[in-house]
């Protein structure tokens, strides 16, 4: 036989629960866990408001919802103070997978950024284990942001998706919401002002320190070679590095710049991420193209770093860009292959650039890897 599945349709369902968050300031509605150890949101029409804690007596129409199953138009009757469910311990992988949706979880981390959304609500991004979750904070009314950057931190809260890819239900993005900052606990501050630490020469940034790790900011100071993306390439005269940060976008090539960020990895490849980004007086920095053979490019240690090769022209394509202006590709070929150079067009007004010449190429070296982090082109 063949079992027939009919498409699921909006249901009037009754359940009972504690309510592990809610914010009147966020919306009407809670979340709700059950002692089968599941969660779910209510969207409520009740005139008065549950507290955390309280259990539950739910009635609503149970929907699909963008990721996963809510109850809508719910109505409530107050059974009595209950005790919250034992939180599970989550990584941030576990909850961008969509393994603890709906339930009350511990997560540890570092945070990496941090501002206040709302008089007593705290938004921050947290670094745990291998991936970045957003995190809330209610009634937040003595939490400091600028004092909270790579502090070492522990928040009890509910796991919930914030953004689903299309009408397709794949999870893209999780949040965690404390009900209060009794659920936020800092383990360490950062140990010392980072503007105040060593500037390390761009070479040194990443390499193994004892006790470093990557919840500690470093300072760096380099040249602006290049901006792309939120992603600045800075250069000291010998090395150079990709810097990630909310002010990126607003440097120029030449600029002088100090930067205090976070050493990341991004597919395999160092990046400073998170970095805020300081002028100092020009000092002078040599930041120029440094020639290599290609053989020394794919060995990977050139990443983000100021270099001109020699090729041949094979080809050259006109490409569109986010700002509009165009860039003008270069199919180079080499004795190790054929790779590509990107120019804006605004500045590739070039005599003589035909197919079959020999150029030097000279720009920031950007590797990609393979799925083992091995370079690949």
């Amino acid at each position: 036989r063949q079992a027939v599945t009919a498409p699921f349709s909006p249901t009037r369902i009754k359940t009972s629960g504690i309510v592990t968050w809610i914010d009147p300031a966020e919306g009407k509605y809670f979340q709700l866990q059950d002692v089968s150890g599941a969660g779910v949101q209510v969207s409520f029409n009740n005139i008065d408001w549950p507290l955390v804690g309280d259990t539950l007596e739910v009635e609503g129409l149970l929907e699909r919802g963008p990721y996963a199953p809510v109850i809508n138009d719910a109505s409530f009757r107050h059974k009595g103070k209950g005790i919250r469910p034992v939180a599970v311990n989550a990584s941030g992988g576990g909850l961008l997978n969509g393994e603890y949706n709906g339930l009350l979880v511990d997560l540890h981390g570092f945070v990496r950024s941090a501002e206040m959304v709302t008089p007593t609500t705290l938004s921050a991004v947290l670094s745990s284990g291998s991936a970045r979750v957003t995190i809330r904070v209610s009634n937040a009314r003595t939490l400091d942001p600028a004092k909270l950057i790579a502090a070492r931190i522990w928040l009890r809260g509910v796991a919930v998706p914030v953004r689903a890819r299309g009408g397709l239900r794949q999870l893209v993005d999780v949040q965690v919401l404390a009900s209060s900052e009794d659920d936020f606990h800092i383990f360490q501050l950062e140990p010392s002002d980072p503007w105040k630490s060593p500037v390390r020469p761009l070479q040194e940034a990443f390499q193994y320190r004892p006790g470093f790790t990557r919840g500690v900011r470093v300072r760096v100071r380099g040249v602006v070679v290049y901006e792309r993306d939120g992603v600045a390439y800075l250069n000291d005269g010998r090395s150079g590095v990709a810097v990630r940060g909310a002010g990126a976008g607003n440097l120029k090539r030449g600029d002088e710049v100090e930067a205090v960020g976070f050493p990341d990895l991004e597919d395999f490849l160092p990046v400073l991420s998170d970095a805020v980004f300081a002028s100092f007086p020009p000092e002078e920095s040599a930041a120029v193209p440094r020639p290599m053979p290609v053989d020394a490019l794919l060995d990977g240690l050139q990443h983000a770093a100021f270099v001109t090769v020699r090729a041949r022209l094979l080809d050259r394509l006109h490409a569109p860009s986010p700002e509009g202006t165009g860039i003008l590709v270069l199919a180079l070929n080499t004795p190790r292959g054929v790779f590509t150079a990107e120019m804006e067009e605004a500045g590739a007004k070039i005599q003589d650039l035909e197919e079959g010449c020999t150029v030097d190429a000279s720009g920031i070296c950007l590797i990609s890897t393979d799925g083992t982090g091995n370079p690949a082109s």
